[in-house]
């Protein structure tokens, strides 16, 4: 149980030693997840970063195929057999360094060593900023399985964390995420998955973010497993650009229905005494330079979202 004051976060009791067979009088926070040794000299302790290479599981190479991915794709993302039989993925930081690894066991439980805060997403590490299109999964298998289709010669990564935290682990990495034309989001066809594209597509620029159809198929890997790499690069390449629920789209017949003769007599009422707004019509406001319409319909679509409940998109030129 933990019990030991931490020299990083200062909690009282947070830390405790920990075994490690090769490095003697490691310590760790269960606050805030640093990890040091122990200064015999009663000194200062010795940064993880510093003995991190002691702490890796020995790995070996995966020398046959598994889920319709090779052992070429498999070691091209550093993804490695370890001594127990499971699934070991290094992880980098931005330099280039392996700072952490993830294991996977078969019952599909995980578990991290190192330094998972300084992590990149998977994969991030072997491509470099700028090109046309970076497509980011929710897991590392389905990241090799579109890996595996492309040859690996296209960016593919992967958040390291699950859907519920994708906008986290991608928040720290606009910069390099940015640096693409399309930002593809292909994550499970689940609820947790369309949340999570939700909430990650809010970090990037209107118009920028792609997502894909999957159909019946839950994620890439089941694609690559019954449709081979062709199944997967069809649905690569019929990506679609995300679009908010609400919205509504021109290029796909919305403005054509916009424009569409409205037999409702219904109106909303404004906070302007005698004006109203026809439910089912368009409503153009009209005046000189300066005089105040983007004020106003500001203020009539925050009554209409408040009071009317209704569901409002501003695009302001």
């Amino acid at each position: 149980m933990a019990r030991y004051s931490c020299p990083h976060c200062g909690s009282s009791d947070g830390a405790d030693y920990v075994p490690n067979p090769k490095v003697e009088g490691m310590m760790k926070c269960f606050v805030c997840d640093k990890a040091w040794v122990e200064n015999k000299e009663g000194g200062n302790s010795v940064p993880k970063e510093e003995f991190k290479d002691e702490t890796l599981t020995e790995v070996s190479d995966i020398t046959s195929k598994i889920r319709g991915i090779s052992p070429e794709i498999f070691k091209q993302f550093s993804y490695f057999r370890g001594p127990q039989g499971e699934h070991v993925a290094n992880m980098y930081n931005k330099d280039g360094r392996i700072v952490a690894q993830k294991m996977r066991y078969k019952d599909k439980t995980f578990r991290w060593v190192g330094n998972k805060k300084d992590a990149v997403p998977f994969g991030m590490n072997q491509w470099r900023m700028g090109g046309r299109r970076i497509t980011i999964t929710e897991g590392e298998i389905d990241a090799m399985s579109i890996a595996e289709a492309l040859g690996g010669k296209f960016p593919v990564i992967s958040i390291t964390g699950g859907a519920q935290s994708a906008k986290k682990d991608l928040k720290e990495h606009i910069e390099f995420l940015n640096s693409y034309d399309e930002i593809v989001l292909w994550f499970d066809q689940d609820e947790p998955g369309i949340k999570a594209v939700q909430e990650v597509s809010s970090l990037f620029p209107a118009g920028k973010v792609y997502t894909v159809d999957t159909g019946p198929y839950k994620d890439a890997n089941e694609i690559l497993q019954d449709k081979g790499k062709t199944g997967v690069m069809h649905y690569y390449y019929e990506i679609k650009k995300y679009t908010p629920a609400g919205i509504v789209n021109a290029n796909e017949g919305g403005f054509d229905a916009l424009m569409e003769d409205t037999q409702s007599d219904s109106v909303y009422s404004t906070q302007y005494k005698d004006l109203e707004i026809a439910k089912g019509a368009m409503t153009t406001f009209v005046s000189g330079s300066g005089m105040g319409k983007s004020t106003i319909v500001r203020e009539i679509g925050h009554h209409l979202l408040t009071t009317h409940n209704l569901v409002v998109g501003h695009v302001a030129l």
